[in-house]
């Protein structure tokens, strides 16, 4: 029982830590400024190997540039 809650306890302070140091806005930036992934690919290569293809889109913001 007491294995369990010490599990509990360190989780939620990973998750505490986590949440603090990812949502300050140190730097910030606009939403218009940042590209997504629209297209994700995964193939089997050659030898087997995995080919990871990406496809990104490219901001309206940097078109007025």
């Amino acid at each position: 029982m007491i294995k369990r809650s010490y599990k509990y306890l360190i989780v939620l302070i990973v998750v505490i830590i986590f949440t603090i140091t990812f949502t300050h806005s140190h730097h910030v930036q606009s939403v218009d400024d940042l590209s997504y992934a629209v297209a994700l690919g995964i193939d089997i290569g050659e030898n087997d190997d995995l080919k990871v293809t990406f496809q990104f889109n490219i901001p309206s913001s940097s078109r007025r540039k």
